[in-house]
C-alpha cells in the first residue's frame, strides 16, 4: 500500500515532495517557509496591514492638499 501512495502523482511536485516527505519534511518546509518569509506572524501581519492605512491616509490627506492648492490657484489666474 505504501508503494501506491508512493508512486501516486497528484501533478504538483510540492504536494508530491511533502506526501513522500513525512513529518520531518514538513517540518523543514514550515522552518524553510519562515525563514525565507513565505510564513509570516499573524502580528507581522496585523502590522503590516496597519501600516498600509496609515500610508493610504496619508496619500488622500495629500490629494486633498494637492487639490485645494490647484483650485486656489485657479481662482488666482486672471
Amino acid at each position: 500500500m505504501h508503494s501506491l501512495l508512493a508512486q501516486a502523482s497528484t501533478g504538483d511536485p510540492l504536494l508530491d515532495w511533502l506526501a513522500q516527505a513525512g513529518a520531518i519534511g514538513v517540518l523543514a518546509f514550515v522552518v524553510i517557509g519562515f525563514v525565507r518569509g513565505w510564513i509570516v506572524p499573524g502580528p507581522t501581519h496585523k502590522k503590516a496591514l496597519e501600516e498600509k492605512e496609515r500610508a493610504l491616509d496619508l496619500v488622500y490627506a495629500q490629494a486633498a492638499i494637492t487639490q485645494r492648492t490647484l483650485d486656489a490657484a485657479e481662482r488666482k489666474a486672471p
